[in-house]
C-alpha cells in the first residue's frame, strides 16, 4: 500500500535517516522502522528491529535510539534524523517538551550517542503527507514477535513504489 508523501532529500553529503515505529499496547512489542537515504534518494540501508515500550511516546524515543545506534553502527558522519514524534523532536533540538522520566532518559541517550556523528539535526515531520511513509511500512513489516533485527541492503518487498513515489521530488529538485 502507497501513501501520497513528500520527502524532502537531505542536501549533498548528508544521510538522511527516518524513522517509525508501530504500538499496539503496552504488553506487546513495538515493531521499529528505519532507513537511510541520501540526497539523490538513493537507499544506503533499512532496517526493523522490536522492542518494548510503556506507551506510544516511549515507543517512538526508543526507535530514534535505535535507528541512531544503527547510524554509528554503519559509521555514518553527517545526519539527520526525521520523526513524526514532536515531543521528541522538540526535545532533541533543544527546545521545551512536554515528555515522561522515561523518554527524555531514552532521547538523553540519543544525545550522547550522536554525539558521536559529525553532525546531526533532528526533524519532525507528521506521519501523513510526509517522507516518513517507507518507515511506517518497515514498521509494520517489523517481526514483533522475535528480537531479531533484520536488515535490508536491497529495497525491502512492499516498499518499491512507495519510494519510487519519494523520488519525484529528488528528481525535481536536482532540476
Amino acid at each position: 500500500m502507497t501513501h501520497p508523501t513528500i520527502w524532502i532529500p537531505p542536501p549533498k553529503g548528508i544521510i538522511k535517516i527516518n524513522v517509525d515505529i508501530t504500538f499496539t499496547a503496552a504488553t506487546s512489542p513495538i515493531g521499529i522502522g528505519y532507513l537511510m537515504r541520501d540526497s539523490d534518494g538513493l537507499l544506503l540501508f533499512a532496517g526493523t528491529e522490536s522492542d518494548n515500550a510503556g506507551n506510544v511516546e516511549e515507543g517512538e524515543c526508543r526507535g530514534v535510539l535505535a535507528a541512531v545506534r544503527k547510524g554509528i553502527e554503519l559509521r555514518l558522519k553527517d545526519v539527520e534524523v526525521e520523526m513524526d514524534c514532536k515531543g521528541a523532536a522538540d526535545y532533541l533540538q533543544g527546545k521545551n517538551a512536554n515528555l515522561s522520566w522515561t523518554a527524555t532518559n531514552i532521547l538523553d541517550q540519543v544525545i550522547y550517542l550522536a554525539s558521536m556523528f559529525n553532525s546531526v539535526a533532528f526533524y519532525f515531520c507528521h506521519r501523513t503527507g510526509n517522507g516518513n511513509g517507507p518507515a511506517h511500512i518497515l514498521a509494520f513489516k517489523a517481526n514483533i514477535s522475535s528480537s531479531i533485527a533484520y536488515s535490508y541492503s536491497t529495497i525491502p518487498e512492499g516498499l518499491n513504489s512507495q519510494l519510487s513515489l519519494d523520488l519525484l521530488l529528488c528528481n525535481m529538485a536536482n532540476l
